[in-house]
């Protein structure tokens, strides 16, 4: 997000309890912009900083480590708020993201978990869609005449309700 979209209006962010008190003693430096690098130990202050240092293309170089004991849970909610400045959404914040920028109109993200299941993302912004597949489902394949095609379930929910029940099916697709 460019520093000019966000003028007039405060960045906001919803910093998860388990981290909202941390104090770190040597803390990170985050570039905030050409001329600022901030020392990061707490994160509320860290919001109060893109709220008034005026943040540009160089905003979010981290350009140290601490040595804290809480470090590893604080970095993470750090990037994320980071991250969020920049445009990015924010799912599940108990839990590190990896944040990744498309090239191009369509690209396709690999992914494989820490246990090794492997899922594709495809992102048709042509077809106004992104495409999903898990392709190591343990249910049996369904062929489409010339090969087998990975089948895996799905469940859509929406708030409280669940109106997609437990669906094999072989993709996945986000209308855009």
């Amino acid at each position: 997000m460019k520093t000019e979209e966000i003028k007039g209006r405060e960045f906001e962010y919803e910093i998860p309890y388990n981290v909202k008190d941390i104090i770190l003693r040597d803390g990170y430096y985050v570039k905030m912009n050409q001329n600022y690098t901030a020392t990061v130990r707490d994160l509320p202050s860290f919001i109060w900083a893109i709220n008034n240092c005026k943040p540009d293309e160089n905003f979010g170089i981290v350009m140290n480590q601490s040595d804290d004991k809480d470090s590893e849970k604080f970095f993470v909610q750090m990037m994320q708020i980071i991250y969020a400045f920049k445009g990015f959404a924010i799912f599940n914040r108990e839990f590190p993201h990896q944040f990744i920028q498309c090239e191009d109109s369509n690209e396709t993200i690999s992914i494989r978990t820490k246990n090794g299941k492997r899922i594709t993302i495809s992102v048709i912004e042509m077809a106004n869609c992104v495409d999903i597949a898990y392709h190591d489902s343990p249910m049996e394949p369904i062929s489409n005449g010339n090969k087998d095609i990975p089948q895996f379930e799905v469940i859509g929910f929406n708030c409280g309700s669940t109106p997609i029940q437990r669906t094999p099916i072989t993709i996945a697709t986000i209308m855009l």
